[in-house]
């Protein structure tokens, strides 16, 4: 029996899936066309992954398609929108990932954009940088600021259970 040979860009979305959907959950801002902003993402890397050069980089130019398809169906995004309804907060495992979810909503997109990137998936400030096409020093500065605001988020949050709101 032969085993089935794999197509390099098969084997490509099956490396990227989990990031590029961990990146379009934390960033897009209406939830309910994730899985469409996913889709469309792959059809236009599929398009023009004959271009594509460098291995080492190629979740880097999945997730600037991937910004690009957001911004073209319109979904450049809308913070609230990203509040987890209570069908999904009743899925959600015991560690609050929900109660993230909804403190990341309070950040701007600039300083949510910059935390999933660095703080999710990895991305050194160089990395981070070339993927939203900013200076490094402005990637820096964003992360200390995302940081910070998450820091003052958490701290509220826990004031606000600490009283029984």
């Amino acid at each position: 029996m032969a085993r089935r040979q794999i197509d390099p860009f098969e084997a490509f979305v099956n490396v990227n899936m989990t990031s590029l959907t961990l990146f379009c959950r934390a960033t897009c801002g209406n939830p309910a066309i994730i899985d469409d902003v996913i889709q469309e993402t792959f059809i236009r890397a599929w398009r023009y992954y004959p271009t594509l050069r460098a291995e080492h980089s190629s979740r880097s130019w999945l997730i600037r398609i991937c910004r690009n398809v957001m911004t073209d169906l319109g979904t450049k995004w809308a913070p609230a929108s990203l509040q987890v309804s209570d069908e999904i907060a009743d899925c959600v495992d015991q560690f609050g990932q929900s109660d993230l979810i909804n403190l990341m909503s309070a950040l701007s997109n600039e300083h949510r954009e910059v935390l999933v990137l660095c703080g999710l998936l990895g991305y050194d400030y160089e990395t981070a940088a070339e993927i939203l096409e900013l200076p490094l020093g402005t990637i820096r500065s964003r992360l200390a600021r995302a940081r910070e605001n998450m820091t003052h988020l958490l701290q509220e949050s826990e004031h606000q259970i600490a009283i029984g709101s």
